[in-house]
């Protein structure tokens, strides 16, 4: 049937998660808040610095960005 049983390891990851409140929604909720406020931050340093006439580059691969602004 495909079913393999769940290592001691993973059923002590899973059993750390819970711990930690990892499985409840309201933890990821309140990730989302301060990842939105960190956009937030950052969307209105850049624009600062774009208003001041500061040059912004970024580069790095999709998901792991690196910005300088100078």
């Amino acid at each position: 049937n495909g079913r393999r049983s769940i290592s001691k390891r993973v059923a002590d990851m899973l059993e750390e998660e819970s711990a930690t409140g990892l499985l409840k929604i309201g933890k990821w909720d309140d990730f989302s808040q301060r990842v939105l406020r960190q956009k937030m931050l950052l969307r209105k340093e850049i624009r600062k610095h774009v208003k001041s006439g500061s040059k912004i580059a970024a580069y790095g691969a999709s998901g792991k960005g690196q910005s300088m602004m100078t």
